[in-house]
C-alpha cells in the first residue's frame, strides 16, 4: 500500500486494458452531505490485475466505496488514482470501467442492443457479441431465439421473449465483457445465480487475469480460493488476506464468516481483549488463538468448505443500474 509517486502528466494508453496495471486508494474519505457521519475514513489499499473481494457487515460502507470506485461519488478527501505499467499516474476517472450493479436494468431492447447499448451497428461487432454471450454463459440460450442476437427481449414494448432474472443478470455480464474495459467493477455479481451460473463467472474472471476486477459480495462460501479479499467494517478497512489466512486471524472476517455458516452463532467481541464470545448458543466452543470456535465435525480453519449463509448488504441504496 506504498504512498503513490509524484503525479505526473500521463498520455492517454492506446491500449488500455493492457496498460492499467494497479487501482490505487489513498487516504479516501467520504461523508454524505447533510451527514455528520462518515460513511468512508482513510481508506487506502491497492488493487492489483485479477479479482479482489470486497466484504463486510451491513452498514459497513461497500455501496458507498463502489460509488467511488466507479466514479459516481467523488471523495471527500484523499485520492483514486491508475497506476500505469510506465509507473506514472492518472486519476481514476480518467480510465475506462465497466459496472455491473446488483440489480441491473431490465432492458427492453434487442439482444445486440443490451450488449453494445448502441442502436447503431460497426463492423465486425457481431463476433464480439457473441464471444460475449459465450462467456457470460448466454449462448445457447441467444442461439435459441426466434431472431438470435436480434430478438427484441423483455416482457410487454413487443418483446418476443422474456429472460429469467438469473438470464438478465448474465445479460448485463456479457454488456461488461464486451466493452472491455481495464477495470471492472461488480456490485454482487452472483445474488442472482445458481451454484452453476457463480461458478461460471468466477471461470470468466480467471480468464480476464489481466484485468482489475472488483466485486462486493455477502456469499463468503462462493469467494474462490486464494482470491483477496478486503473486509470493511465501520467504514474502515480491517483487515485482508485470502479466506484461510483471514480465518486464522480470528478477526472481523472470521466473525462474519462464521455468522453466515451458522446464523444462530451470535457473538459479541471484548474491548479490551479482542476476543469473540458465543450468545446464545449451546455448542461447545474452543479457545484457538485469542478467540472462540464452535466445536463442530464440519467446521475446520484449515478446510477449503465453506457453508452457504447470508449476511444483509450494505445498507446506502445502490443505482439500479448497468452501464
Amino acid at each position: 500500500m506504498g504512498l503513490l509517486p509524484a503525479m505526473h502528466a500521463a498520455t492517454p494508453p492506446s491500449n488500455w486494458s493492457l496498460d492499467a496495471i494497479e487501482l490505487v486508494l489513498q487516504g479516501v474519505r467520504y461523508h454524505y452531505p447533510h451527514s455528520q457521519k462518515v460513511a468512508l475514513a482513510d481508506i487506502s489499499y491497492t488493487f492489483g490485475p485479477g479479482t479482489t473481494a470486497i466484504v463486510g457487515p451491513n452498514g459497513a460502507g461497500k455501496s458507498t466505496l463502489v460509488k467511488l470506485l466507479t466514479g459516481l461519488l467523488a471523495p471527500t478527501s484523499g485520492a483514486i488514482r491508475t497506476r500505469l505499467s510506465d509507473r506514472t499516474c492518472v486519476p481514476a476517472e480518467q480510465m475506462p470501467k465497466s459496472v455491473l450493479f446488483q440489480e441491473p436494468s431490465h432492458l427492453h431492447l434487442t439482444v445486440r442492443q443490451n450488449v453494445t447499448m448502441r442502436y447503431e451497428r460497426t463492423p465486425e461487432e457481431d463476433a464480439r457479441i457473441h464471444r460475449a454471450l459465450e462467456l457470460a454463459g448466454l449462448g445457447e440460450v441467444v442461439a435459441g431465439l426466434p431472431d438470435g442476437i436480434d430478438t427484441l427481449v423483455g416482457a410487454g414494448f413487443g418483446g418476443r421473449v422474456d429472460l429469467s432474472g438469473g438470464q438478465w443478470q448474465r445479460l448485463a455480464l456479457a454488456r461488461l465483457i464486451y466493452q472491455d474495459a481495464p477495470i471492472m467493477i461488480l456490485d454482487e455479481p452472483v445474488a442472482s445465480l445458481d451454484p452453476e451460473g457463480e461458478r461460471a463467472v468466477f471461470e470468466l474472471f480467471a480468464k480476464l487475469r489481466q484485468r482489475i476486477i472488483i466485486f462486493t459480495t455477502h456469499r463468503y462460501d462462493s469467494i474462490p480460493q486464494d482470491t483477496p479479499i478486503v473486509v470493511l467494517v465501520d467504514g474502515r478497512i480491517t483487515e485482508a488476506g485470502t479466506h484461510e489466512e483471514l480465518l486464522v486471524k480470528g478477526q472481523h472476517y472470521w466473525s462474519l464468516y462464521m455468522t453466515a455458516a451458522r446464523p444462530d452463532f451470535a457473538k459479541v467481541r471484548d474491548s479490551r481483549t479482542h476476543h469473540f464470545f458465543q450468545v446464545g448458543s449451546d455448542q461447545g466452543l474452543e479457545t484457538t488463538q485469542g478467540r472462540e470456535e464452535p466445536v463442530t465435525a464440519n467446521h475446520s480453519r484449515s478446510s477449503d468448505r465453506r457453508t452457504r449463509g447470508a449476511v444483509l448488504d450494505d445498507d446506502e441504496d445502490s443505482p439500479i443500474l448497468a452501464t
